[in-house]
């Protein structure tokens, strides 16, 4: 429509639509404009039933082993039994048959846990498009984080980045080497109670290039330090300290920090408390939440890092947020934030930005290459990471690999949004204002008709006037 509106006539344009009329919303029909004629032809799906093989995630890291689900989602009615194969580099290494009772199910299998590239494959007579997930699982790394505090107060996330997950280090402010943190992929800023200039530098560079920084306030803290550091990413903001306990009562439950967390959605627990908090001032959605609604955690995401936020200390002395079920959940999701540590999928199409843990000389470039074609996506160099966005390429669904010259450095996968899999919806009713037609052909014939039409018309009344002069003449002059 942009580019119809930019071929500049006084005409009329004739517009021809042809679609499914899936997903059609009214935002997008007022860009026809009223100057504009619009014809619908809307091409009707045959068979109404559709398996659309959706997303594959880890559900549970083992030993040795990951338990990968699969999402499958029926549209539809009386569905026929689905087979579902799961491919590791084009090698069969497991298969089933599913039948869908209901619209959504999950199909787990359980594979080694080594780097996985290849690929979930349905059968079904529905659209093919959503057939097939492809999907990457690399190697897990170990994350590497720091804890800036008192060692007393850093003993509990020792305890929670173990040695087979994450390099984890304790450091006091004074013995901290500023050289060290551009090596981390998370900070924790644990109870320091004045922030230096430098440090804040430091770490708003660090955020910037792709790092993770956890806060945990200090009853003592300089306010006007940390709103410093927090004004550069956000509207995020400390306020006054409030001297009165609080239970924690509410998880968001949609938020990534606890996705895949809970079987279920938890109501009553053993609810934390704390004694002293900060009240904060911020936009983005709490992650924990105090009995009166107030802000425990929340997080503000930068392009490609993060920052968490808590809106009290977590010594024992003022919380037993320590001794609480969530404390490992929530620090372990939070370090591996932005790690690509677990099944690594993107959507063709879309403004995607991926990192990739490597270190690049000045003039080398990584490339992403698949079975049939390769590409340079668009890159941003980080101290240790290179960050990758990715518009229009791919173009195909598939398995790529990322180079660097002929060195592979990792593995990715992309696939098409599943948006259009629902071949039951219909915008009928938002097009009765509009015209439609049953094929090209006729809109066609009708079309010509209709200009052969205007033109004899026009011919008629030519004539007709050249007669009714050529009458009044002879009336005139020939008695």
């Amino acid at each position: 429509m942009a580019k119809l509106k930019a071929h500049k006539t006084a005409l009329k344009k004739d517009i021809v639509i042809i679609t499914d009329g899936i997903g059609i919303d009214q935002k997008q029909l007022k860009n026809i404009g009223d100057k504009n004629v619009a014809t619908f032809i809307i091409e009707k799906a045959v068979p109404k039933n559709n398996v659309s093989l959706d997303s594959v995630l880890i559900q549970k890291t083992l030993d040795n082993f990951y338990e990968i689900s699969i999402q499958l989602s029926g549209y539809g009615n009386n569905f026929e039994p689905t087979p579902i194969s799961l491919y590791n580099n084009k090698s069969l290494i497991a298969k089933t048959t599913v039948t869908l009772e209901n619209i959504k199910k999950n199909i787990n299998f359980t594979i080694p846990k080594t780097d996985f590239h290849g690929y979930a494959s349905i059968e079904d007579n529905g659209l093919p498009y959503d057939n097939k997930y492809y999907f990457s699982i690399s190697k897990p790394k170990k994350v590497n984080v720091i804890s800036i505090g008192e060692a007393v107060k850093n003993n509990f996330l020792s305890r929670i980045y173990t040695a087979d997950e994450f390099t984890f280090e304790s450091s006091t402010l004074i013995s901290l080497d500023y050289n060290k943190l551009e090596e981390q992929d998370v900070i924790v800023l644990n109870e320091v109670d004045d922030i230096p200039q430098a440090l804040i530098t430091t770490l708003i560079s660090f955020i910037k290039k792709g790092g993770n920084l956890v806060v945990i306030p200090s009853a003592l803290c300089s306010i006007s330090n940390l709103n410093s550091l927090l004004s550069n990413f956000g509207n995020l903001k400390f306020n006054s300290l409030e001297n009165k306990e609080k239970l924690i009562t509410k998880i968001n439950f949609n938020h990534p920090i606890y996705s895949n967390v809970f079987e279920k959605k938890v109501v009553n627990f053993q609810y934390p408390k704390t004694n002293k908090s900060f009240s904060l001032t911020n936009t983005t959605p709490a992650i924990l939440s105090h009995e009166d609604q107030s802000t425990f955690l929340t997080s503000i995401n930068n392009a490609i890092g993060q920052i968490a936020v808590f809106s009290a200390p977590l010594n024992v002395e003022n919380s037993n947020f320590q001794q609480s079920p969530l404390i490992v959940p929530t620090f372990y999701k939070l370090a591996m934030q932005n790690q690509n540590s677990g099944v690594n999928a993107l959507i063709v199409g879309n403004s995607n930005s991926h990192l990739t843990n490597v270190t690049l000389n000045k003039d080398d470039i990584l490339v992403v290459k698949g079975d049939e074609n390769k590409f340079i996506p668009l890159q941003q160099i980080l101290t240790n990471k290179i960050k990758m966005t990715f518009n229009n390429s791919p173009t195909q669904a598939g398995n790529y690999t990322i180079f660097n010259k002929k060195e592979r450095i990792e593995n990715i996968s992309f696939n098409y949004d599943r948006s259009e899999s629902d071949l039951t919806l219909s915008s009928q009713n938002l097009l009765s204002n509009y015209k439609t037609v049953e094929s090209i052909k006729s809109l066609f014939d009708n079309l010509q008709t209709d200009r052969t039409d205007n033109q004899i018309w026009k011919w008629f009344v030519i004539f007709a006037l050249l007669f009714l002069i050529t009458e009044m003449a002879i009336i005139r002059f020939v008695k």
